[in-house]
């Protein structure tokens, strides 16, 4: 899963401030505090990428074997061995319906709250279960507001007098520039 590091850095100085706002927790320096959290979702990121990669080398090792077995769907097959693998070390992987997968969110608010409980410069204000509810609240609340980025750039492109037809590579990729646009001014 790739995730603009503009996307991180809203999401992450989003849970933050609204962390902050509601007195769940105090840190003496917001930034590095910020730049903490950044790193703990690009290192978790980088997690479910090996994960992919590890499962693409098994396939690879076992390719003609797989091969002499007939019409099987690689991509179904990788899919399987990645989570797998994942669930071998309790690992939740960025897949799903959605962006921001339930478990997803829970795994990351609860590595977010380690952190918080670990770090010298952070106090936090509740109980350790309800600052990783606090986490999660506010996970989700950034989420959908990342959500509504997604439907403005939709909007942008459907509102474009040349009638470019959904689906189109045309439309995907202006939906994406948009968004990165939006993505781009807020971070």
């Amino acid at each position: 899963m790739r995730l603009p590091s503009e996307l991180i850095t809203i999401i992450s100085r989003g849970i933050l401030r609204q962390l902050t706002e509601r007195r769940i927790i105090s840190s003496e320096n917001l930034k590095e505090t910020q730049l903490k959290l950044e790193k703990i979702f690009k290192l978790d990121l980088e997690k479910d990428n090996y994960f992919t990669e590890k499962a693409k080398s098994i396939l690879d090792s076992k390719f003609t074997e797989i091969k002499s077995q007939g019409d099987v769907d690689f991509r179904a097959l990788l899919s399987k061995v990645k989570k797998e693998l994942a669930s071998k070390e309790k690992y939740v992987l960025w897949s799903g319906e959605t962006k921001f997968p339930e478990d997803k969110i829970w795994q990351l608010s609860r590595d977010f709250a380690e952190f918080f409980k670990s770090d010298d410069q952070i106090e936090y204000f509740v109980k350790p279960d309800q600052l990783v509810k606090e986490i999660v609240f506010a996970f989700k609340n950034e989420a959908n507001k990342d959500k509504k980025r997604e439907d403005m750039a939709l909007k942008k492109v459907l509102s474009i007098k040349r009638n470019i037809k959904e689906g189109t590579s045309e439309f995907e990729t202006l939906k994406d520039v948009f968004y990165r646009e939006f993505l781009t001014k807020e971070a």
